[in-house]
């Protein structure tokens, strides 16, 4: 007896496919959110374990640093050790100063031209003097350019004055006055110790290869499948498989084979035929014809190709990952870059601390080697209390030399950051030579001298009711020599912890 199913099994089918369909969507969606959370939990890990790599490298950063105060303070001391050596160093440059001074107004004279005068204001020293002709003003100028000790002689004034009365015409510098020309030169006089370095020149390497641009590999096109006319022709669906098994044939006579049933079109086991194309090698079996979202009934999902559908979820996980990673997982991405780069900054920070620390105990070796050497070179400047044998050795020196003092005024003291200036106003009567073998004798004394004289002014000395010195005497070679000279001593222990506390109390005023 035939059975006819009345019931609407399509749309029961469409239905159960459908719900399949949107189960689908669903687990397609929960994947992309499960992936999401999971990039999401590794980027989060990430950044915590790299801020914890970079909280550590802080703590040690911090501690090293700890310890290198005590190289910022041994630092600073050094500065200062470094500063007092070259300020001796400088001091002592100028001790031999006045003497190579002397010694190059001397060699450096031409004949025909005799000094009248000498003046010193900073470090621009004024000739004064008369001369027989231009020509050897110019001749003294070159001279003055290449002693050594003076510079840029410029030529303020050449004047000719007629001889006076009572000069000659011939001799020395008694026949001064006979000489036709005045003449006033200006020199500069360098400092000491003060050396230009010229950098040396270092040719940078600009050849500096290009890099070749790497070709992209040719990619070879893909050629597309023969398809056979034969194989692209659509077959009809085969009749279902026999059982392993043939059930046992009643006694009677075999009954013919019955021909496959057809099944009715809409029947739940009905299949629509499709259209294969044959692979090569054994490739599996696809539908020829090309799905487009026209052939989508977006009405109808439940029908849509398993393909379509497998394709559609992934789309929907691919939307929800994109859709995370731009909201969520961008910024843990921007964050553990951020974090990396910090670690690199500190790792580096770390480096440059910790190659410091390991300069602590040779540094404290050299700040012994260099207060030894510095001991020593204040020792050899006068102490407080050798000051005034040191002034009466300075007396005896000029009174030894033949020189006559007018003038010997010590100043009060001018306490510098270590040291003391004890400035000494003089005026001095004698010859050139006189001047000459004094400022000699004073560089050589036993007890190191720092003796620099500042505007001093020397010139043909007149008749003086107090020496008793004439013209005639100043004419055979009588100068007065006036002017200012300093000598130098190193202050004691009680002297420095008194400047440095005048100093600390004067850095916490606000």
């Amino acid at each position: 007896m035939a059975r006819i199913n009345l019931l609407p099994w399509r749309a029961e089918r469409r239905k159960q496919r459908q719900k399949e369909f949107y189960a689908m969507l669903g687990m397609a969606a929960l994947g992309g959110l499960l992936l999401s959370l999971m990039i999401w939990f590794y980027y989060g890990r990430e950044v915590s374990g790299q801020n914890e790599r970079n909280a550590f490298l802080q703590s040690e950063i911090e501690k090293v640093k700890e310890q290198n105060k005590e190289i910022d303070r041994l630092d600073q001391q050094r500065a200062r050790l470094l500063a007092r050596k070259e300020v001796i160093e400088q001091l002592q440059a100028k001790r031999s100063q006045m003497v190579h001074l002397f010694d190059a107004l001397v060699r450096t004279i031409p004949d025909g031209v005799v000094l009248t005068s000498l003046k010193q204001e900073g470090d621009i020293l004024t000739l004064e003097g008369r001369t027989q002709s231009n020509a050897r003003v110019s001749a003294y100028m070159r001279n003055l350019e290449t002693s050594g000790w003076m510079t840029n002689p410029e030529l303020s004034i050449i004047e000719a004055r007629a001889p006076d009365k009572d000069g000659k015409t011939t001799g020395p510098v008694s026949d001064i006055k006979s000489l036709p020309y005045v003449f006033v030169v200006k020199v500069k006089l360098p400092a000491q110790g003060e050396e230009v370095a010229a950098p040396g020149g270092l040719n940078p390497d600009g050849s500096v290869a290009a890099p070749a641009d790497a070709a992209a590999p040719a990619v070879a096109p893909l050629a597309p499948a023969s398809a056979d006319p034969a194989a692209a022709t659509p077959a009809p669906s085969a009749a279902p498989a026999a059982p392993a098994t043939a059930p046992p044939a009643p006694a009677t006579a075999p009954a013919a084979p019955r021909p496959a049933p057809t099944r009715p079109e809409g029947s739940r086991l009905a299949q629509p035929p499709q259209a294969t194309l044959a692979l090569p090698q054994g490739g599996p079996r696809m539908s020829q014809k090309k799905i487009t979202l026209n052939d989508l009934d977006f009405n109808n999902i439940g029908n849509w190709p398993q393909k379509a559908k497998m394709v559609f979820c992934a789309v929907l996980a691919l939307v929800i990952l994109f859709v995370s990673w731009m909201l969520l997982i961008s910024d843990k991405r921007e964050e553990l870059a951020s974090a990396e780069s910090k670690e690199v900054t500190l790792r580096q920070e770390f480096h440059k601390e910790q190659q410091r620390a390991l300069k602590l105990g040779p540094l404290k070796q050299q700040l012994a080697q260099m207060e030894q050497v510095l001991q020593q070179m204040l020792r050899q400047l006068p102490s407080k209390t050798e000051m005034p044998d040191l002034i009466i050795d300075i007396s005896q020196t000029a009174l030894s030399s033949g020189l006559a003092n007018e003038l010997f005024e010590p100043q009060p003291e001018q306490i510098q950051e270590f040291y003391a200036e004890k400035p000494i106003k003089l005026r001095m009567v004698g010859s050139y030579h006189q001047f000459g073998a004094f400022v000699s004798g004073v560089a050589s004394l036993p007890r190191v001298l720092i003796l620099t004289m500042h505007d001093i002014n020397l010139k043909l000395k007149d008749k003086d009711s107090k020496t008793g010195i004439t013209a005639a005497a100043a004419r055979a070679g009588a100068l007065e020599l006036s002017g200012t000279v300093k000598t130098y001593r190193y202050l004691d222990d009680n002297e420095v912890a008194a400047q440095d506390k005048a100093a600390d109390a004067k850095g916490a005023k606000p």
